[in-house]
């Protein structure tokens, strides 16, 4: 099955691990591999990436690390800024890209 990968688990709209918000990102994933999706995911917080794990996917290292391979790629940072970032600045996935993914 073809994987998916979800970067920026945390943060979304305040990331606290006991608010509504941090939950939501993480109903997706567990939504995700309930349903039989491999999900990867990555995020710079240790804690909310260890939440992901827990909730059904598996960690990667870096962003182009969870992008291998994937056909849909969900990003779940903060603002255009870190989009831009995550795709062709530091976090390197635009350039690791194989095929062409969804992006949401």
């Amino acid at each position: 099955m073809d994987r998916t990968r979800c970067d920026g688990l945390g943060n979304v709209l305040g990331g606290q691990l006991h608010t509504p918000c941090f939950t939501t990102p993480l109903i997706s994933v567990q939504s995700l591999s309930n349903q039989g999706f491999p999900v990867q995911a990555y995020d710079v917080y240790p804690p909310s990436l260890a939440a992901a794990v827990k909730a059904g996917s598996n960690s990667s290292a870096t962003p182009r690390e969870a992008a291998k391979g994937v056909r849909v790629l969900a990003l779940m940072v903060v603002n255009a800024i870190q989009v831009e970032d995550v795709l062709f600045g530091a976090g390197g996935v635009a350039d690791g890209m194989t095929a062409l993914p969804i992006l949401y």
